[in-house]
């Protein structure tokens, strides 16, 4: 399936005239803008791109994952209203086009005190955290599945040195089909390493911004919805 936002596609255009003018001249007024563009969805633009993505399943795309990348979507408890833009490390980078990360948080059972976020109190072993990205490019305002990452916490004792978290990252079959997957270098220390150091206070767990979480309610069942699914 071939996902795109048009609006960012005519943008992106306008942006590839400027920067090309600026490279000969840089003296006119939308210079300084034209080298900053970043791609950037609406809310309902993000919610249409996961939408996109999904409604053929993630079974195919994460064949080797079944029981997290392909189905943890659809089950687990979902902790961020859209997909929102993340700081996380974009490996798509590339020369041709700009590009955006746009994630989404969800956990297993087990990760339900991460939906009180700083008030979290314990995470239990057998907690899993999987954050589901998707690359925006300004080239065609194209979106593309991008790897899943998750997080486990294990028994006391048996990753000291990762503070009882074990990091994974699942790429989808578009990934490698493209020859892409040496891009995706990953080590438990890449992970660690980040999290570690600022997540000092909360048990190395990194927090979404506070307008797109979902707010627990007391007395409520789990949040699954999903979306691709609202208006």
């Amino acid at each position: 399936t071939t996902c795109s936002i048009p609006r960012i596609a005519k943008e992106y255009e306008t942006i590839k005239v400027q920067l090309e003018r600026c490279e000969k001249d840089d003296s006119h007024d939308y210079c300084e803008d034209a080298e900053d563009y970043s791609p950037t969805l609406s809310e309902d633009e993000s919610r249409r791109a996961w939408s996109c993505l999904t409604q053929n399943g993630l079974e195919s795309e994460f064949p080797t994952s079944p029981d997290l990348a392909a189905a943890a979507y659809k089950d687990w408890k979902l902790f961020s209203r859209i997909p929102y833009q993340s700081a996380h490390v974009n490996r798509f980078s590339d020369d041709d086009a700009l590009q955006a990360i746009y994630v989404l948080n969800f956990g297993n059972s087990a990760a339900a005190p991460y939906g009180r976020y700083e008030k979290f109190g314990t995470i239990p072993a057998g907690a899993v955290l999987a954050k589901y990205s998707m690359v925006l490019t300004g080239e065609g305002g194209v979106v593309e599945l991008a790897p899943v990452y998750s997080m486990r916490k294990v028994a006391n004792g048996k990753s000291p040195e990762t503070r009882g978290w074990v990091y994974g990252m699942h790429l989808p079959r578009s990934v490698s089909a493209a020859e892409r997957a040496g891009d995706f270098s990953f080590t438990q220390g890449d992970c660690a390493a980040c999290h570690m150091e600022y997540g000092k206070q909360t048990d190395s767990m990194l927090f979404m911004p506070d307008e797109v979480r979902i707010q627990e309610k007391k007395g409520t069942a789990s949040n699954k919805t999903t979306p691709g699914k609202h208006g």
